[in-house]
C-alpha cells in the first residue's frame, strides 16, 4: 500500500476560475455586419445564396440590436432593402428565399416545383420588413395567409412540395 496521498489529475490551480478577459467590441461587430449588408457576404456564406432572405433578416436585426441600422444605412439603402424583400414575394403567396429563381417573362408554369415560396423565407421576409420599419402594407397579405394555411398538411405536418399537392414534406410542429 502506498503512503503517498492520492492526487487528482486536476491540480488545485486548474480548478481556480480565471478572470474573464473577453470584451465586446461593438465597433468590430458593426463593421462586420455592415460588410455583410453593403458588400459581399463572407466566402463561407456564398453557398447559402438561396437562403439570402434568412441572412438578410439576421444582418438587419444585428444592426438594429446594435442601434445603428437607421444611422449606418441611409434611407435610400433601406428602401432598396425593402424593395428587394418585396420582389421576393411569390405570386401564389408567401416569399422566396432569394430572387434567383424568378424567371420573369421566361416563366412557363413548370418551374413551380423549384420556384416556390417557403415558410422560413416568408417569416424572415415579414420580420425583416418590420425591422426596417416598413410594415405590411405592401405585402400581399391575403395571398400570403392563404398560402401559409395551405402549407398545413395531414397529421400536424407543415410544408409542401408545390406542384405535387399529394406529396408533403416538412417538419412536425
Amino acid at each position: 500500500m502506498s503512503t503517498h496521498a492520492h492526487t487528482s489529475p486536476l491540480s488545485q490551480s486548474a480548478l481556480t476560475p480565471t478572470p474573464d478577459r473577453s470584451t465586446f467590441n461593438k465597433e468590430q461587430h458593426i463593421k462586420y455586419w455592415l460588410r455583410c449588408l453593403k458588400t459581399h457576404l463572407p466566402t463561407a456564406y456564398t453557398s447559402n445564396d438561396s437562403q439570402r432572405m434568412t441572412l438578410a433578416f439576421f444582418i438587419l436585426s444585428a444592426l438594429d440590436i446594435l442601434g445603428v441600422l437607421h444611422t449606418k444605412a441611409t434611407p435610400i439603402e433601406r428602401k432598396e432593402y425593402v424593395d428587394w424583400i418585396l420582389r421576393c414575394q411569390h405570386p401564389g403567396g408567401g416569399f422566396r428565399g432569394f430572387t434567383g429563381t424568378m424567371l420573369g417573362e421566361g416563366a412557363n408554369g413548370e418551374e413551380c416545383v423549384w420556384d416556390s415560396a417557403n415558410l422560413a423565407a416568408t417569416y424572415f421576409a415579414c420580420a425583416a420588413l418590420m425591422v426596417l420599419g416598413e410594415g405590411m402594407e405592401r405585402v400581399k397579405r391575403k395571398e400570403c395567409l392563404e398560402w401559409v394555411g395551405g402549407c398545413r398538411g395531414k397529421r400536424e405536418f407543415w410544408g409542401r412540395e408545390l406542384g405535387r399537392e399529394d406529396r408533403w414534406r416538412g417538419a412536425k410542429i
